[in-house]
């Protein structure tokens, strides 16, 4: 789950910020929710939607042409992706209401609304 995180708010020096691989993390996560529905799954699937809306963007990268300089950035999401993820939200009301995408889903465990409320609060 730290792993597909920290791979939807990464910063990409060349890029800036691509909410693709957000996207594309709620998907997956989304079909693989749908699969099998259990109430650990709620639990996996419930903190990775966290990071994929989480609104915080982090990068490192070396300065090129000065091999000994690191550039850390941290901070929060550009409007515009900002946008965007609101916009992807339905999808996960969709999960919610239908149990998954696919309508297969069992009910989401309470415990495993925790992780969105957190990002409501962000």
């Amino acid at each position: 789950m730290r792993i597909l995180t920290e791979t939807a708010i990464r910063i990409d020096p060349d890029r800036d910020h691509d909410v693709t691989a957000r996207e594309r993390i709620l998907e997956v996560t989304l079909r693989w929710l749908g699969q099998t529905p259990s109430p650990g799954r709620w639990m996996v699937a419930a903190d990775v939607i966290a990071g994929v809306f989480s609104t915080h963007v982090e990068g490192t990268w070396q300065e090129p042409g000065a091999p000994f300089t690191l550039t850390m950035a941290s901070g929060v999401a550009h409007p515009s992706i900002l946008e965007r993820l609101i916009a992807m939200w339905p999808r996960v009301v969709a999960a919610f209401d239908h149990g998954s995408p696919s309508g297969s889903a069992g009910t989401c465990p309470p415990d495993a609304i925790g992780p969105l409320i957190d990002v409501a609060g962000q």
